[in-house]
């Protein structure tokens, strides 16, 4: 986790650099102006407002898909990158949304635990495509959520409809969908704060005790020293026939007793 932290903060700041290159170091866009009782200054300040409705943060073509309202092509928006766990984080994650089930009101639940990740990707999209609906979005985010026939629209592609949860009554996607400003991705909040992961983890290793970090070694140094074995192996496979072999064994018991005591820890927490 600490080294993801390293390199999303290495990333960021990159890509900050390089944005910051290419847009200037005018923050105009990020102000907010009243209306004007001079003509000039109202001309002004509607010009302002047209750029703000400039595509930004396109990564390509969505294959020949059109926006449905104006006829424009779809464009893939950068995004966020998704928010790296650990295993015991994803262990959580996906208990709690087993538990949730697969109807209209676990569905619901779900969407609300993504609403951060969400609401970025709509912004991102909004950003990259001016005069999107939400029907755009869900053709690119969740297909399967659009129903296509087989008429076609004014600009030659298949005319659709939303599926039926996304049809029901207070929609969360909707009123995502409603809130959200075209805002590009490297102008968002993070989803990742890779300053306070890192510094959880520093905590975590301060007040971690000389047992606890040889536990942890463990599987680091069991996966050196079999790299090392498969290394040995392929200078005497012509002597021991069987090295290879007997090295997947030795992989197996390996994986088989990790696994035992990650499921003895579980069953002791649970008891």
């Amino acid at each position: 986790m600490l080294n993801c932290c390293i390199e999303r903060k290495q990333s960021r700041e990159n890509t900050a650099l390089n944005f910051d290159s290419a847009e200037g170091s005018s923050t105009d866009e990020e102000e907010f102006f009243d209306c004007a009782d001079n003509p000039d200054e109202e001309n002004k300040r509607k010009e302002k407002y047209s750029l703000w409705n400039q595509p930004v943060g396109r990564l390509g073509k969505f294959n020949d898909l059109k926006l449905l309202r104006t006829g424009d092509p779809l464009y893939i928006p950068v995004t966020q990158e998704p928010v790296p766990k650990s295993e015991d984080q994803l262990e959580e994650d996906t208990d709690v949304l087993m538990k949730l089930g697969s109807d209209a009101q676990g569905s619901e639940l779900r969407a609300k635990m993504m609403s951060a990740s969400l609401l970025s990707d709509m912004e991102s999209f909004k950003a990259a495509n001016p005069g999107s609906v939400l029907e755009d979005f869900i053709r690119w985010y969740s297909p399967r959520d659009w129903i296509e026939s087989e008429d076609l629209d004014e600009w030659g592609q298949k005319k659709g409809q939303l599926s039926s949860r996304m049809m029901i009554e207070d929609n969360f996607w909707v009123q995502t969908w409603e809130s959200a400003k075209p805002v590009p991705a490297h102008r968002q909040k993070r989803l990742f704060d890779d300053t306070r992961e890192a510094e959880k983890v520093l905590h975590f290793l301060d007040s971690t005790n000389l047992c606890q970090i040889c536990e942890m070694l463990i599987p680091v140094l069991c996966h050196i020293a079999i790299y090392r074995l498969a290394e040995e192996c392929r200078q005497i496979s012509h002597e021991l026939p069987d090295s290879v072999d007997r090295l997947r064994a030795l992989i197996k018991s390996a994986e088989r007793i990790s696994r035992e005591i990650v499921a003895s820890k579980f069953l002791d927490v649970q008891i």
